[in-house]
């Protein structure tokens, strides 16, 4: 079994997450509110946007987080 990476959180998010993110996961809670059945049936699911998530800044700030 891999063993847990264990990182040692920001204080803060990072912009990109406070602004494209919460924008994203405003989309989904709303996608969510309006076909609850669908996703928890597995019809429907998310689509995470790599253009956000593998952000630069936010790899970067992962990795320093398992480094610490």
């Amino acid at each position: 079994m891999a063993e847990m990476i264990r990182i040692r959180r920001r204080t803060s998010a990072l912009d990109i997450l406070l602004t494209k993110g919460k924008n994203k996961r405003c989309a989904h809670s709303r996608s969510y509110t309006a076909n609850p059945d669908d996703y928890d049936s597995g019809a429907r699911k998310f689509s995470f946007d790599r253009d956000l998530y593998a952000h630069d800044s936010v790899k970067d700030s992962l990795q320093r987080m398992q480094q610490d």
